[in-house]
């Protein structure tokens, strides 16, 4: 499952979380499960890789601007998922 947690701030910016966690019934994420964030051009600006026993996964804090846009992507071995957002 991946969570996006935004707050805004008083400057009319914006704070950004992104986390994984397990799907439902499963205690741990499976092993070298990569969550990317990457910029619109494709450039990769965070990567995080779980572990054995992780729980959940997460890139750091980033903040940002109404218009910002960027994508997400969770891979595991050869299969992947990208979602574009836009802040």
């Amino acid at each position: 499952m991946l969570s996006l947690a935004i707050t805004l701030n008083l400057d009319t910016s914006m704070n950004v979380l992104v986390q994984t966690y397990p799907a439902p019934g499963h205690a741990h994420l499976p092993p070298n499960l990569k969550l990317l964030m990457m910029s619109e051009t494709g450039d990769r600006l965070q990567e995080v890789c779980s572990r054995e026993q992780d729980n959940y996964i997460q890139l750091k804090h980033f903040r940002g601007e109404a218009g910002d846009s960027f994508d997400i992507q969770v891979r595991l071995d050869h299969v992947s998922i990208t979602e574009s957002f836009v802040l």
